[in-house]
């Protein structure tokens, strides 16, 4: 049965950017299959691949492939939340003092410690005197 990884970031003029394109993939034997196999049903063309938000992002972090990017948020998952957090010019009421505290265990992480932000200001409000202003944001 296929297992589908989406991840979406949210906090543009329109709302929300796919960053990673849609990753369908099984697991077998506790293992993900790559990108390359052929189980995978859909692929973004290389042009369109290459103009995505991930892809710039990738571009200024110094990551090769999305394997490297996976590979470094994980080994270092503050770095990763914080280039996001910055990538997405996300606003903070209160700037946090520390990106990840996993000292109750990786089980209960606590995010963003100190920091305070408002969903709507993010989502919404700053977009409101951009040029996109008037362009539908949600459509449901």
């Amino acid at each position: 049965m296929p297992l589908v990884i989406v991840l979406v970031l949210v906090s543009n003029a329109s709302m929300a950017y796919l960053i990673v394109t849609l990753l369908l993939a099984r697991h077998v034997d506790e293992e993900v299959l790559p990108m390359d196999s052929p189980d995978i049903v859909w692929r973004p063309e290389p042009e369109t691949a290459a103009r995505t938000r991930i892809a710039r992002f990738m571009q200024q972090h110094e990551c090769a492939s999305l394997a490297d990017l996976q590979q470094r948020s994980v080994a270092d998952i503050a770095w990763y939340w914080d280039a996001v957090s910055r990538d997405l010019n996300w606003q903070w009421l209160t700037p946090y003092q520390q990106v990840v505290d996993t000292s109750r265990g990786m089980q209960w992480p606590r995010w963003f410690v100190g920091g305070t932000t408002n969903l709507a200001a993010n989502c919404l409000d700053k977009h409101l005197t951009g040029t996109r202003r008037d362009e539908l944001a949600v459509l449901s």
